[in-house]
């Protein structure tokens, strides 16, 4: 054990405290691999919770859905706003959020693919109390309600526009903007446009705040299938990315692919886009053909990871007088965007919160955290430091070995305020223990591994020791600066 006992008057430097990266896919919220789910009019399908914690605790981790609600052509009855707040309690239940979309129907061929501008308006005003209540479980709103499956284009319709969105009429492009602004205006959740020539049309080049993108024909031919309004085999302008790429900046991107599109929709080239775009949220279950072609070039592993953030705890100083304290934490966000929802951040003493005053929205690439914390009122007694990032109680992990205890990021250090001073120390975990051939640090750290007679028989630096040639047994661990761990080996 690493201790060091001074009055309380003298400044006390623990070191650098260093992290191991993980390569683990993580199950953190507002980004991943979403699963696809529909409701109808008639027919109500409620959400399953085994099925939902199937796909959480599953090889990929999915902490998101898309939930497709369709509504008939008139009031939404009362029972069906009650199912929507059983689903809703649902996904609370399961610790995951919903992309929602409101559509009429599945048919490009419809008389008139949606109601009239003011059965939809009213429809929002319906909605909007039960969105808003749910707002926690509610990742984004799709601007649907417009076009066969919500997507804003096919409406057979005068009153909005058909088709060529290119060629929609102002009076068209304003009904549309009304459906928007209604969202916006009494629905307390971000939104998401099909289209960003829709945005522009709407509301200008500059920046909006709470409006995002969907892409539902991620590296398809003509510009995504009409994401940009270019030709078939055409790249879309600069002008054109900015638009997507400094929207996205701050607000959410998602959708899915929807066809093989080579070479565009190779793995190294949609890793390519997908940083470059923001991505956030990808649908895991489609088109199958793209996703089993990035299994076969080893590219999925990576997007798997690196959608949305990935937050990894590079290393830690702390000094502490028994009066202050103070930490500095460096992080790193590997991912292909950073989070669109302001989450609270926190250095956390044993239950007690102390909000790190930080903006997570803009942690795009590598940053440090600073605080200072007022000890001296603290009571005698041992305390340990966390990292807590959370939004409504949903928590994100780093991506780290074996930080991760109770909901909050383990900073592995630790000290007691007695009466004579201060005392540091960290107590070191190594897992998995019992182990079959090799064990993990949670930190880069010098080791040695003795027998129980104290005979050395392994040496070196790192987090990964390697037991596979020792005998079955127990041995002893001894850690730079920390306390000896007793292992067993199976």
């Amino acid at each position: 054990m690493k201790t060091l006992i001074l009055i309380l008057a003298t400044t006390l430097s623990f070191g650098q405290i260093s992290y191991v990266p993980s390569t683990e896919i993580i199950a953190n919220p507002d980004r991943g691999w979403s699963k696809y789910t529909n409701t109808e009019a008639t027919t109500y399908t409620s959400l399953n919770a085994q099925t939902l914690a199937s796909w959480k605790n599953g090889t990929d981790k999915v902490t998101v859905i898309y939930r497709g609600f369709y509504l008939p052509y008139s009031t939404i009855p009362q029972a069906y706003l009650t199912n929507m707040q059983t689903d809703f309690n649902t996904l609370r239940a399961s610790g995951m959020k919903a992309i929602v979309r409101f559509g009429y129907t599945k048919s490009t061929s419809c008389t008139s693919c949606q109601p009239s501008k003011e059965i939809i308006l009213s429809q929002i005003e319906q909605l909007a109390p039960i969105l808003n209540a749910n707002k926690d479980v509610v990742l984004t709103l799709q601007i649907g309600f417009i076009g066969a499956y919500g997507e804003y284009y096919y409406t057979n319709s005068m009153e909005f526009g058909s088709g060529n969105y290119t060629a929609y009429t102002n009076t068209q492009w304003s009904n549309r903007k009304e459906v928007s602004d209604k969202c916006l205006q009494l629905i307390d959740v971000p939104i998401q446009l099909r289209y960003p020539y829709a945005k522009v049309k709407m509301y200008g080049n500059s920046y909006v705040e709470r409006v995002g993108f969907f892409n539902d024909a991620f590296l398809n031919i003509y510009g995504d299938e009409g994401f940009f309004p270019i030709g078939q085999f055409a790249s879309p302008s600069q002008a054109q990315i900015n638009e997507v790429t400094t929207q996205t900046n701050y607000e959410l991107m998602c959708g899915e692919s929807n066809g093989v599109n080579s070479p565009r929709t190779s793995g190294a080239n949609a890793i390519t886009e997908l940083n470059l775009y923001n991505w956030s949220v990808l649908n895991r279950d489609y088109h199958p053909n793209v996703l089993s072609g990035w299994q076969s070039d080893n590219s999925f592993n990576e997007v798997s990871k690196r959608l949305g953030y990935r937050f990894v705890l590079k290393s830690s100083d702390f000094t502490n007088d028994g009066n202050t304290l103070t930490a500095s934490i460096q992080i790193r966000n590997g991912g292909f965007a950073n989070p669109f929802k302001k989450y609270n951040v926190y250095l956390v003493l044993n239950g007690i919160k102390y909000q790190i005053n930080t903006d997570i929205r803009t942690w795009t690439t590598e940053l440090t955290l600073n605080k200072t914390i007022d000890i001296s009122a603290l009571p005698n007694g041992v305390y340990n430091a966390y990292l807590l990032i959370d939004l409504d109680g949903f928590t994100i992990q780093t991506a780290n070995i074996g930080t991760w205890t109770n909901n909050m990021n383990n900073l592995f250090y630790s000290f007691e305020k007695t009466s004579l001073g201060i005392k540091e120390f960290s107590e070191l975990k190594i897992f998995p223990n019992p182990t079959i051939d090799y064990i993990y640090l949670p930190i880069e750290s010098q080791y040695t591994i003795y027998d129980l007679l104290g005979k050395e028989l392994i040496k070196g630096k790192g987090n990964k020791i390697d037991l596979s040639d020792l005998t079955k047994g127990v041995y002893i661990a001894k850690i730079k600066d920390y306390k000896s761990i007793k292992i067993v080996k199976l």
